[in-house]
């Protein structure tokens, strides 16, 4: 119902899982706070939808709902996109890559804190089989004392758009290493041949595929945005505009408003540039 660019994030408070263990008295519910972003352009929608649906059976009072912010949309020339006669133009919102810089305009962060959640599962819409706060995932996290982590599985199919998990190689000017290793996301669409199509010793593909299931202790973001620095990241999108310059028509159609005539063309979002994840600005 949250439409592109939207997250759902699970806070966990071990507290109030502990408290579920007194047996002489009935069981308490886990209280599990979810926070669902969502962009300008879907945030009333799913508002409605939610009270519509009296949350899913989840008490109100552990759903929180903020929204993310948008960014202006540049063409391949840097010009921005007009969309409409009163001077509005193109924007878009970031997508899940915005998720942590949201959270913490939103001050959502800090409310995390008070409640006692010390890791946050984030998953994006589009995976609509992903186990919500996974207690596998979750646990197996929390046991190696991980800050930060994320769920593959192997592709089966070269075409299969799924962003691409892979190990980056950066050089460092240390007396201790030549290269540096860091994980790293590539979108499929900007993948080379030779990546989406290389296959390991048995003949399986071999770049597994992430799903969107994340998880990140709460101090590990709040460190994330809290000063970390990061990169902006260009993508190519179909977004509609309208074109003041159309240069032919056809000489039997009367000519009203050709400059009012609506087109689609490939446009590069270029998110602002924030203290959010590697990933911020990925739509």
């Amino acid at each position: 119902a949250s439409g592109v660019g939207s997250a759902a994030v699970g806070g966990v408070s071990p507290s109030a899982v502990l408290g579920a263990e007194d047996s002489s008295k009935k069981p308490l519910r886990p209280s599990i706070p979810v926070y669902i972003m969502t962009s300008p352009l879907t945030h009333r929608h799913v508002v409605e939808h939610l009270e519509a649906n009296s949350y899913f059976g989840l008490p109100a009072r552990d759903v929180f709902i903020f929204s993310q912010p948008v960014s202006p949309v540049l063409d391949d020339q840097g010009l921005l996109l007009p969309q409409s006669l009163g001077g509005e133009f193109a924007h878009a919102p970031g997508g899940a890559g915005q998720v942590l810089r949201a959270l913490r305009e939103s001050s959502f962060l800090e409310q995390m804190r008070d409640r006692g959640v010390d890791c946050l599962h984030i998953l994006g819409t589009d995976n609509l089989l992903a186990r919500v706060v996974d207690p596998v995932f979750l646990g197996f996290c929390r046991d190696l004392e991980i800050d930060c982590a994320t769920k593959i599985v192997k592709r089966v199919d070269i075409a299969e758009e799924m962003e691409i998990f892979a190990v980056r190689q950066g050089k460092v000017s240390t007396n201790y290493a030549d290269v540096e290793e860091a994980a790293y996301g590539v979108e499929w669409s900007e993948a080379p041949s030779k990546v989406l199509e290389a296959r390991n010793s048995v003949g399986d593909l071999g770049f597994c595929g992430a799903i969107n299931s994340h998880y990140l202790s709460l101090s590990f973001a709040e460190e994330v945005v809290g000063g970390r620095p990061t990169r902006t990241h260009k993508v190519m999108r179909t977004i509609p505009y309208l074109d003041f310059f159309v240069e032919a028509l056809d000489p039997d159609v009367e000519e009203l408003a050709p400059h009012l005539w609506p087109t689609v063309v490939q446009a590069q979002a270029l998110p602002q540039k924030s203290k959010s994840p590697p990933s911020a600005g990925v739509l």
